[in-house]
């Protein structure tokens, strides 16, 4: 129980430091929103049966260059995994964007954060002598990931929604301590990047 408390608060003390940070963005803060599936598997396997999920997030740039930019995001998701889990996940990644051509960009992130499982299958516990099913409110884990994306800014503007494509692979753990302490899983993300948070545009 001491464990888990802690992982929410280091989670939390990190979505604090970043939404705190002196970064500043030229254009409006985006809100980004996506939906994906989750398969349990390394990178590299089938997408398929779909295990949906939503994500909800936002980003803070480091420096105010077009074409190379650093950016930190800050997310908020939900997937369900039949037969798995539902995974509940608050997280941040450092971001490595480029800018590719016109209206193209690519983007490199690998973030942590903190992810709670709760598993779609009925347990059992043996309990003077009989079987009685054992609630669960599940259990704190540990995230960690990698993504590649490529986006496609709709307008001209700078103020664009951008549509864009991402495809993630998280670890998490410890899954089960005695067998399998890391859990591979991959998402792949289709979302809308919309300008929406007014920033201060000077130091």
């Amino acid at each position: 129980m001491k464990t888990a408390i802690l992982k929410i608060l280091i989670s939390v003390q990190l979505c604090f430091v970043f939404f705190h940070a002196e970064a500043q963005d030229i254009w409006r803060r985006p809100l980004t929103i996506s939906l994906f599936t989750v398969a349990t598997q390394l990178p590299g396997g089938k997408m398929v049966p779909l295990h949906p999920g939503i994500e909800l997030g936002t980003e803070f740039r480091y420096n105010k260059a077009e074409k190379n930019q650093w950016l930190q995001t800050v997310k908020v998701g939900v997937y369900y995994h039949q037969y798995s889990q539902t995974g509940l996940q608050l997280y941040s990644e450092l971001n490595y964007r480029r800018k590719v051509w016109q209206k193209i960009r690519g983007d490199v992130k690998i973030g942590a954060g903190y992810l709670h499982a709760i598993p779609d299958l009925q347990t059992f516990i043996l309990k003077d002598g009989v079987y009685v099913k054992k609630n669960s409110f599940g259990r704190a884990q540990f995230m960690v990931s990698l993504s590649l994306g490529a986006g496609y800014q709709v307008f001209q503007s700078a103020d664009s929604p951008v549509l864009f494509i991402t495809y993630q692979s998280f670890l998490q753990m410890p899954f089960i301590k005695s067998y399998v302490p890391v859990l591979p899983n991959t998402a792949l993300h289709l979302g809308i990047s919309i300008p929406l948070f007014e920033v201060n545009k000077t130091k």
